[in-house]
């Protein structure tokens, strides 16, 4: 019982501390440039040469909680060929995020967004947004939304850029 106090409480000390930094370090974010994006990362190094995988989402969107067990699959499958998802949610309650990642961690990059104003820079108008950039940072591609039935489309995309191919237009 005491191990499962002092693993909640780490977990909450280490949830608070990401949220306060990613307070403090909001810039006016391009989509298009991973640059902006790896200020709010405390260790910007994690994401050099790899295919990231940039997911917008709230504890209340019901496609978002769809898409946390398939980001949870893909990492499994992927994270040793190069994918690193960064998730930011942008719920105003810390507390509703802390609840649903303490259920549904998926070892990505948690950052948090309280306030809006990394949404806003990057134009959000669906929930949940995903912004995928490519092993050179470079913006690749936008996905709105997530469905099981478009996950598997989205899964080919990643992979053909884990493989440094560029991805066709259909």
């Amino acid at each position: 019982m005491n191990t499962k106090i002092n693993i909640r409480y780490f977990t909450n000390v280490l949830f608070f501390i990401i949220f306060i930094f990613s307070l403090n370090t909001v810039a006016k974010t391009n989509p298009n440039s991973i640059d902006e994006l790896k200020k709010l990362i405390p260790d910007s190094t994690v994401i050099e040469n790899k295919v990231v995988y940039v997911d917008f989402w709230a504890s209340w969107c019901v496609p978002c909680r769809k898409s946390f067990p398939w980001m949870k699959e893909l990492l499994s499958k992927y994270s040793d060929s190069g994918l690193i998802i960064i998730t930011i949610n942008v719920d105003k309650n810390l507390k509703a995020a802390q609840k649903f990642l303490t259920k549904n961690d998926i070892n990505s990059i948690p950052l948090f967004d309280s306030k809006g104003e990394i949404a806003k820079s990057f134009s959000l108008q669906v929930m949940p947004t995903s912004f995928v950039y490519n092993k050179s940072g470079e913006f690749v591609f936008k996905h709105e939304g997530f469905s099981n039935k478009e996950s598997s489309e989205l899964e080919k995309k990643i992979v053909t850029l884990l493989h440094d191919e560029d991805i066709k237009d259909e």
